[in-house]
């Protein structure tokens, strides 16, 4: 007959257990979230632009204030 494998799981509690167990959050993660992150200021400026210049690119209007 076969043994049976006595496998331990360690108690998770909350999110930062599981990724302590996973072997924490290194620097190739956190280097992939600034690459992806960078991503996001030329974007919210493409976005908030018409707030500040009172132009609208898509329907060719500009504000009269």
């Amino acid at each position: 007959m076969a043994k049976a494998l006595a496998i331990s799981v360690p108690e998770v509690k909350n999110v930062e257990d599981i990724f302590e167990n996973l072997g924490g959050f290194g620097r190739f993660q956190v280097l992939i979230l600034v690459l992806l992150l960078s991503l996001e200021i030329p974007t919210a400026f493409v976005v908030f632009s018409p707030v500040f210049t009172g132009e609208c690119a898509y329907l060719n209007f500009k504000s009269d204030l």
